[in-house]
This record gives structure tokens, C-alpha cells and sequence, in this order.
């Protein structure tokens, strides 16, 4: 039996059982083949950003020359006030300051409360990185990264002044993974 009538005329899916049997199998395979060519573009776009990083984060090199070593190196160096304090941060030089910020736990003593379980900097984190705590209003809080009585120092809120760029920079350079690029 032919799926396509001979004596077609006009309104043959409408007048003839097996035209519309076959538009309408013909009608579901398109939508499978959709769906399906739908979900391997999507598949194949997600996979396309497996393991890259974010393009659009910010250098540590844009961080450092445009923020670390104009506002922070003055007292974040080994004799300044920061590390008088125990702030154990030496922006002195770009290597240094990477390692200072990426190594370790709070360890300054003007920190409120019991903050020296918490990271400086937390990479893909920016919400949990103490160095944005206390340079980003925003940021701070009272039980900082989840940690009761850990409060970031304020001080620098209104002694830094730093633009909404070099805030902006800080915050892509770690939401970006914190990378010493």
C-alpha cells in the first residue's frame, strides 16, 4: 500500500486516513529532530566553556599596578603600618603581593573578633575574601564569611577611597579565580 494516495486532489491530508497518518507522523519526527538538534547546540555551547576561564575578569597584573601599588603599599609594605599590626601583607612587589594575599588566613591584630580561620583571598569567592571585607563596604559584616564575631577592619572605608574601578577590578580578579596572571 502507498502512503500517498493516487487520486489526490485538493484537501488530501484532510479527506484521506493515510495522509494524515503520515503528516502526522511526519509532523512528530520534525519536533524530535528540533528538540534534539536543540539540546546538542546547548550541550555543545556549555561544553565550549568547560575548564576556560572568565575572559572578562580582571588581571592580578590590572589589580596590582592599578590598586596594590598606588593605595595599599604604603602601609602594606614591610615597614608599614600593616605589618606593625601583624597584617602580614607585602605589596611591595607583584610577586609578593600574590603571595601575601593567595597564602593564608587573617592574621592581623586590629581584625574584630575571631577572623583568623578566614582566607584573605578566597578564589571564584568574593563574598568570603577578607581583603574585600575590608576594602568594600559592601562587603564587610559582622560575622564575616560565616564566622561569628569576625568583623573586617573598617579603616580603610574611608582612608583608601578607592574608585568604583579598582573596587570593580578586585572583585573580577577574584570572581575570575584569583589568577596570578
Amino acid at each position: 500500500m502507498s502512503h500517498f494516495p493516487l487520486n489526490c486532489t485538493e484537501n488530501c491530508t484532510e479527506n484521506h486516513p493515510e495522509n494524515r497518518a503520515v503528516n502526522s507522523w511526519a509532523a512528530k519526527s520534525l519536533k524530535r529532530v528540533a528538540l534534539l538538534t536543540t539540546l546538542c547546540i546547548g550541550a555543545t555551547l556549555a561544553l565550549s566553556n568547560c575548564g576556560k576561564k572568565d575572559e572578562t575578569s580582571t588581571t592580578f597584573a590590572t589589580v596590582y599596578t592599578e590598586t596594590l601599588s598606588t593605595s595599599c603599599v604604603a602601609c602594606h609594605d614591610t615597614p608599614g603600618s600593616g605589618a606593625q599590626n601583624g597584617a602580614g601583607l607585602n605589596f611591595s612587589s607583584q610577586a609578593l603581593a600574590y603571595s601575601t594575599l593567595t597564602a593564608g588566613n587573617v592574621t592581623a591584630t586590629t581584625s574584630v573578633g575571631t577572623c583568623g580561620s578566614v582566607r584573605l583571598v578566597v578564589a571564584s569567592s568574593p563574598s568570603t575574601s577578607y581583603l574585600l571585607g575590608t576594602i568594600i563596604q559592601g562587603y564587610s559584616s559582622s560575622s564575616f564569611a560565616g564566622v561569628t564575631n569576625c568583623t573586617p577592619y573598617a579603616g580603610h572605608f574611608s582612608s583608601l577611597n578607592l574608585s568604583s574601578t579598582q573596587q570593580n577590578n578586585l572583585v573580577s580578579w577574584i570572581q575570575g579565580g584569583a589568577q596570578n596572571n
